[in-house]
């Protein structure tokens, strides 16, 4: 049986919250900006893991259901490293996230090497009439925010294990910039699976990831996002990049069509 952090969960069902993030363990040490000297060669330098769930709640990836993703955000408030004694600790401002984000959040961390997390609302304080703590317990995956507003086509797999990807397919020729910010939105979306973001039901997020080739124009109106190697991911990863592209297409440059595979 695969090593499992010891897990203190208390974060409320709530539109906007504050919570603390804090772990120890040995992966602490092994985070890009904690890292003491040179990375390891040939070896993937792993990111902020609470910073790249951040940078995917910003962009509106993990909306719940009766919010417009672009009404959905996080924002990194602190963040404290005690290198000494393995351990560091986020204060998060969440705004109009899924509960199911907080799933995504957890298997992240629980795929490190850590002796024990703790996530914990700390603001507001007193708890309102309909509060409750979130159950993660049969928590679903964030699901994409409807009506979409784009064609979206979804293909079955031969395998799904590999062999899989997302066309971003434009209404016009998209200019360098609007490439670039695609781009950059893949990547931070690919990393949520990477770092096993999203195993599935019968799965430990140890077991989980996906190995992305980097995003390209594929034609004048067509930029590809594939995996053609490894894919051990649920497809309810793909919600969070939908809703990203519901943002993409309401304030910089309209999609006509999502297809995904």
């Amino acid at each position: 049986m695969l090593a499992e952090p010891a897990l203190d969960f208390q974060v409320m069902d709530r539109n906007e919250q504050e919570v603390l993030i804090s772990i120890e363990g040995e992966d602490v040490h092994n985070f890009k900006d904690n890292l003491q000297g040179p990375p390891p060669e040939n070896e993937l330098t792993l990111p902020d893991p609470v910073q790249a769930f951040v940078d995917a709640a910003r962009r509106g990836m993990f909306t719940n259901s009766t919010t417009p993703p672009w009404q959905s955000g996080a924002e990194l408030l602190k963040k404290e490293v005690d290198l000494p004694a393995s351990k560091q600790t986020w204060r998060v401002l969440f705004r109009n996230i899924d509960p199911g984000a907080y799933r995504v959040l957890t298997n992240i961390l629980r795929a490190r090497l850590l002796n024990s997390i703790s996530m914990k609302t700390i603001s507001p304080i007193a708890a309102g009439p309909d509060d409750a703590l979130i159950d993660l317990k049969g928590l679903a995956y964030p699901s994409p925010y409807q009506p979409i507003p784009f064609d979206l086509n979804y293909e079955t797999p031969t395998r799904s294990s590999r062999d899989r990807y997302v066309h971003l397919i434009f209404a016009a020729e998209p200019d360098d910039a609007t490439a670039a910010i695609v781009f950059a939105a893949l990547e931070t979306w690919t990393w949520l699976m990477l770092l096993g973001g999203y195993p599935s039901d019968d799965m430990h997020p140890k077991q989980s990831a996906a190995v992305p080739e980097p995003a390209f124009l594929l034609d004048s109106r067509t930029i590809e996002q594939a995996f053609p190697d490894v894919f051990l991911c649920d497809d309810d990863c793909y919600a969070a990049v939908i809703n990203w592209a519901q943002v993409l297409h309401q304030f910089t440059y309209p999609l006509q069509v999502m297809h995904l595979r």
